[in-house]
């Protein structure tokens, strides 16, 4: 039987190279400066524009599920490092990317200086706040991220320094004072809250409330800035330097006998004095001019022992004094009935 030969390959053919020419140093340097150009330009632009990029860095940092801080955003070209830097005023920041060719245009530099100053590192830029300023600032550096020469935009968050505490104390009978020095930062307000519960907004360096505040409230301030930035709150420590009055007793003539609306009315106070932490009462009894010195004096005496032996069943605890001035000291003129009524009584005091 004859042998069959296979059919000998077809020869393959011979492919047709198309050189292309490379590109002149001239020819890459323009490009290279192109790319420079349009890179300054957005630059520039996230600078004068910063709202609009805001919103792409907040629209890409909640939408993101990688863990890379580095994001591209096909629609303006830019990527965001999703990973926010928060200040205060009187602090820098050191911005770290996974980037080279790091680089940052004079207008950039220009157009942001009288609110922070920026230089370029090897591995991001630096960010010093200048004259207090406080905000949210988008801030743009020309880098190379994976081969790619883009813009990186990073957001910063400069809040304020806090304020420098003072004091807080009572001044009167249901009356306190808070204060404070102001923070070196801008600013538009401050934020004091007592035991957490917003007391009070105000640009002013003190608080008045209307209320008996003691040792045991927690009252803090912060500083309020611009674009709803807020400080670390602070503690104002309680500083009081002599008994407040805290409630006034009034006594019919002759008399050193609590009714039962006074003792109701001491045992709201008790109650006040025990939940502050006030640890010291003094009980001052008084009377009008009426009567002779001797009477007057024990009569007084009566009043502030009355007083005080009731306060001692509601806060055993307290350290209580007891004194008694008579008819010194009046509150109103003896001339008059009314006048009288009111320097017949017994103030209570605490601190």
């Amino acid at each position: 039987m004859p042998v069959t030969q296979a059919p000998a390959p077809t020869p393959t053919p011979t492919p047709t190279v198309i050189s292309k020419p490379v590109e002149t140093v001239a020819e890459q340097a323009s490009a290279a400066a192109a790319v420079k150009v349009a890179r300054d330009n957005l630059q520039l632009n996230v600078a004068k524009s910063q709202s609009s990029f805001q919103e792409i860095i907040a629209s890409l940092s909640t939408s993101s599920s990688s863990g890379s801080t580095l994001i591209a955003d096909p629609k303006s070209g830019v990527v965001v490092n999703t990973k926010s830097e928060n200040i205060n005023s009187s602090q820098s920041a050191n911005i770290r990317v996974a980037a080279r060719n790091i680089s940052l245009s004079n207008d950039v530099i220009e157009a942001f200086k009288s609110r922070v100053r920026i230089t370029a590192t090897t591995t991001g830029i630096s960010v010093t706040p200048v004259s207090g300023f406080t905000g949210v600032l988008v801030v743009p550096f020309a880098a190379t991220v994976d081969g790619v020469e883009t813009v990186v935009l990073n957001k910063i968050v400069v809040n304020p320094a806090p304020p420098v505490p003072q004091r807080f104390a009572p001044t009167a009978i249901n009356q306190s004072s808070i204060a404070w020095a102001p923070s070196t930062s801008q600013i538009t307000g401050y934020l004091v809250k007592i035991n957490g519960k917003e007391i009070c907004q105000t640009t002013a360096t003190t608080c008045p409330v209307a209320q008996l505040i003691g040792p045991k409230s927690v009252v803090t301030i912060a500083a309020l800035g611009n674009d709803k930035t807020v400080s670390t709150p602070v503690v104002i420590p309680y500083v009081a330097t002599r008994p407040i009055p805290a409630l006034k007793v009034n006594f019919a003539l002759g008399s050193s006998i609590l009714s039962t609306a006074q003792k109701n009315e001491i045992r709201n106070v008790a109650r006040v004095i025990d939940t502050q932490g006030f640890t010291r009462l003094v009980v001052s009894g008084f009377t009008d001019s009426s009567g002779s010195i001797d009477l007057n004096r024990k009569l007084s005496e009566a009043r502030a022992r009355s007083v005080a032996a009731f306060m001692r069943t509601l806060l055993p605890k307290i350290a209580i004094k007891a004194s008694a001035f008579g008819p010194n000291r009046p509150v109103a003129s003896n001339g008059s009935k009314s006048g009288q009524a009111q320097n017949r009584r017994t103030e209570i005091a605490t601190w």
